[in-house]
Formats: C-alpha cells, sequence, structure tokens
C-alpha cells in the first residue's frame, strides 16, 4: 500500500500543479508527523479534494470512499492497493425485505481502527457528499465514531487527534483556478474519555460538533446555502474595499526570480495572499448572515439592489470594476491602442504556447468530459492531463533532439513549453480583460448618463455595505466578554 500511495502522490502532486494556478497552504504545523491521526475536511470538489489534500500532506492517508467506486475492477484494485477504504452509504444500499436500506460498514470501521491502531492516518469527508462551495454542510458522526471506537478498544491510549481541513477554491470549475488548503488546530480524543465512559452517544455528539465548528473555522462557510450566490456578489462590489480599509495590503516579498516565474505562469501575486481573499468572503457572508436577522426587510432590499445592479452589469457585459478610474482618464482610442499593441507584438509567444499545447488540452478536456460521473471526471482530467501533456512534450523534445543533435538544447526546448501554455491563458484573459474596459470607456463616451447612472447605483450600494459593516462590528463589540 504505502509503495502505491507514495508513488501516486508524487504523480497527483505533479498533476495538481499543473491543473491548479496556485495552491497555498496554512496551518502546516497542525499535520503530526507521526501517530494516529484523523483529516476531517470539506468537500466542495468531489474527487479533487482527495487530490489536494493528499499531494500537501507529507503522510500516506487510507481515505473513506464511497463504495460505488469500487464498481469497476481496476480501479477497485487501484483503490485497494493505495489503502482506499470502502464505505457503503444509506443510499446506496440495498433494501432488505420488508425494512429500509441499511448500509453494513462494520468491515469499514475496523479497517479505520486497524489504521489508527497502527499510527496511521485516516481521511474523511463527514458531509458524506459533494457540498456547495463557500458552504460546510452539516457533517455526519463518522468521524467521531471511528476516533472514539479507536480509542475505546485501547483505553484511550493512542494518542488520535482530529485535525479539522478547510479545502477553499477561488473558483470550483474552473481550470487554472487557485486553491487554499487549510489546517486547523488538532483535536485530542482522548479529551472526551470521560464522557465516552459515561454516555458514549454524548461524546459522539460532542466530538461531532466541534469538529464541525473547526472545519468552519478553516473553509470559508456561507450560514445560509440559499445565499451562496449573493455572497459571491458582495464580495465582487465590495471584496476589494474591505480588504483595503480591514485587511490591508502585504509587502511584496517575493524575489525577483520568483516574481518573473508568477509573471511568466500567470499565477496570482505572493503579496495578494489567498487567506485574505477568504477572510474578506467570510466576513461579507457574516455580516449579512447578522443583517438579515437583525434587519430583515432592509437586507432585503438591499439584495434587492445589488441583484439588480448584477443584471445592469450583466446587460451590458460588464465586471464589478468597470468604475476603477475616474472619468477624465477614461480614453476608448487609447485602450485600443494599446489592446492593438498588446495583441500584435504578443501573439507569436501565445501562438507558440496554443500550437504545443492546443492537442493536448482537447484530449484532456474529450477525455474528462466522458467520464460518467463528476468525481471519476475531476481524476480523469488530472490523470489524462498529466500523461497527454507528458507525451506530447516527449513528442516535441525528441523531434527537437534528433532535428537539432543536441540535447541541452531540446532539454531547454521543451522547459519553454508549459509556460508558453500557461503563457496562451494569460494572453487570452487578458484580451478579455481589454475589450471589457473599451467597452466601458465607449459607454462613458457615447451614452455617458447611464454611465453616470451606474458608477452612482455602485456607489450607493458601497455606502450601504458599510453602514451594514459597522453595524456588525458594534454587535460584535457588544458580545466579546468583559475583561
Amino acid at each position: 500500500m504505502a509503495a502505491v500511495y507514495s508513488v501516486a502522490r508524487r504523480f497527483f502532486r505533479r498533476a495538481a500543479d499543473l491543473y491548479f494556478v496556485d495552491v497555498q497552504v496554512e496551518g502546516e504545523e497542525h499535520v503530526p508527523r507521526t501517530g494516529p491521526v484523523v483529516f476531517a475536511a470539506n468537500h466542495p470538489n468531489s474527487l479533487m479534494d482527495t487530490v489536494l489534500l493528499g499531494s500537501r500532506v507529507p503522510r500516506n492517508i487510507h481515505y473513506l470512499a464511497r463504495s460505488g467506486l469500487f464498481a469497476h475492477p481496476l480501479a477497485a484494485a487501484v483503490f485497494r492497493a493505495a489503502g482506499v477504504i470502502p464505505v457503503q452509504r444509506s443510499q446506496d444500499a440495498v433494501d432488505a425485505p420488508g425494512a429500509g436500506p441499511k448500509a453494513d460498514n462494520d468491515a469499514a470501521f475496523a479497517a479505520a481502527f486497524e489504521a489508527l491502531a497502527a499510527g496511521r492516518a485516516v481521511g474523511i469527508f463527514p458531509e458524506g457528499q459533494n457540498a456547495p462551495t463557500r458552504h460546510v454542510r452539516a457533517i455526519k458522526t463518522g468521524v467521531a465514531r471511528i476516533a472514539l471506537g479507536a480509542e475505546a478498544q485501547h483505553d484511550f491510549g493512542l494518542g488520535v487527534v482530529v485535525v479539522p481541513v478547510g479545502l477553499n477554491y477561488v473558483e470550483r470549475e474552473r481550470f487554472h483556478t487557485a486553491a487554499l488548503v487549510r489546517f486547523g488546530a488538532p483535536i485530542s480524543v482522548a479529551n472526551y474519555r470521560e464522557q465516552h465512559a459515561s454516555d458514549p452517544r454524548a461524546a459522539v455528539r460532542a466530538l461531532t460538533d466541534d469538529v464541525q465548528a473547526a472545519m468552519r473555522s478553516v473553509a470559508v462557510h456561507v450560514p445560509q446555502e440559499a445565499q451562496i450566490d449573493f455572497a459571491e456578489d458582495l464580495y465582487a462590489l465590495y471584496g476589494t474595499q474591505l480588504r483595503d480599509d480591514v485587511l490591508g495590503s502585504m509587502p511584496d516579498l517575493r524575489m525577483p526570480q520568483e516574481k518573473l516565474l508568477d509573471h511568466a505562469t500567470a499565477r496570482t501575486s505572493r503579496a495578494e495572499q489567498l487567506s485574505d481573499r477568504f477572510l474578506a468572503e467570510q466576513l461579507i457572508a457574516d455580516a449579512f448572515d447578522w443583517f438579515q436577522r437583525a434587519e430583515p426587510q432592509r437586507a432585503a432590499t438591499l439584495q434587492k439592489r445589488v441583484n439588480e445592479h448584477e443584471r445592469h452589469l450583466g446587460q451590458l457585459r460588464l465586471r464589478g470594476d468597470f468604475a476603477e478610474l475616474p472619468g477624465k482618464r477614461l480614453s476608448t482610442r487609447a485602450e485600443l491602442l494599446k489592446l492593438t499593441l498588446y495583441a500584435i507584438f504578443l501573439a507569436p509567444v501565445a501562438a507558440y504556447g496554443l500550437v504545443h499545447n492546443f492537442v493536448p488540452y482537447r484530449l484532456t478536456r474529450v477525455a474528462a468530459r466522458r467520464a460518467p460521473d463528476e468525481p471519476i471526471q475531476a481524476i480523469t482530467a488530472l490523470s489524462a492531463g498529466v500523461l497527454t501533456f507528458g507525451a506530447a512534450y516527449t513528442l516535441f523534445g525528441w523531434l527537437a533532439w534528433h532535428g537539432s543533435a543536441s540535447l541541452l538544447g531540446a532539454m531547454l526546448y521543451v522547459l519553454t513549453l508549459p509556460f508558453a501554455g500557461f503563457w496562451f491563458f494569460r494572453y487570452r484573459r487578458r484580451l478579455g480583460v481589454h475589450a471589457q474596459r473599451i467597452v466601458a470607456r465607449t459607454l462613458f463616451r457615447t451614452r455617458p448618463e447611464l454611465y453616470r447612472g451606474l458608477v452612482l447605483e455602485r456607489e450607493q450600494l458601497l455606502v450601504e455595505m458599510d453602514a451594514v459593516r459597522a453595524a456588525y462590528a458594534r454587535s460584535e463589540r457588544v458580545r466579546e466578554p468583559l475583561p
């Protein structure tokens, strides 16, 4: 198991580095290097969550996965070789005559107990199913039952800890998105020993509640699932201002070579940590949730106005940052000239990246789309991407070597290919941004009344959000205990 998992972890680490434009990790000091541990993570992105977590933890993890993934014999053999433990969900169980479906997971619990007793790591997604991004659903009791059950079998002498994990994606479905893996402080299962001795069910419930709260503290959690989309609209409108006002800006501590690499690969600047972004998202979600409870009518009015503003922007194909530059500095002609020069002079670099990466990219997309469901689709995209890009780059390198008779030259040539592919995506996105700015500047010149109306609408919403933030801050200070 160890050899298979070790190879798979290295493989998927490289795949994740290609799939994500940036992966940042917080709380690595909370990950025990030895001893029994249960990783309890939120589950917004199917099997991609397993890849992301496993590639950032330097230990072999026995994941608990739904038994349906073991239906294919080859997949089952690979999963079992990697130490994955199949779990039967109630909806997957076969109905017994005269009774509802009942999952039989005695073997799964026994395997998890055995792994923890041997000092190994177990990984669980206790929501039980894929959850929406920016929301951690109520978790099942499996984490607590496994952790407490393993300890109870050894008189609470194992030292099992539960580490909460938050998997946060900037845009869950987007290729080349960024992700933040956040590890919380370990929860010692031994602290529930006395409660478990007197009332095992109460101990399971208490540990489950504590794990739930810890998971929501390391993952962005919009309290009301129905408000997820609206919370994202609020962040698009107010996130930049909140981060500047409250969180401030960090100095750029990157070395020159890091800046060059980040620019070439279109990575997010390290000066703008993902933790700042997700903290701002959480503050906005918490503030509006409080606002809905404190002043429901006013909150409903604000939501309606924000939705109308988003609709107005959508009709004109504008983004929320359309008003960043003052009107006197807007110049359609200058922006068009800038876009033209950018498109012309950097087109050869973009074309170089497109030519070398188009075929493996399309093959990867085709393979992913043919996968039967979302979990298999994610893992297929990663696997196919590594294989197709690896094969394409190998072919190009072989042709360059035989054409130039220079091994060093061929190797340097191959090293440029992934950067050229990243550059093409950056080039395409940059053209889209410039085009959007041209639309805004054209609107300012040809329909100034409409443009000023949009700016006024936006400024009024920002004033209202400032008021909500101030009221929420006052409510939090009132609830703080006196020293």
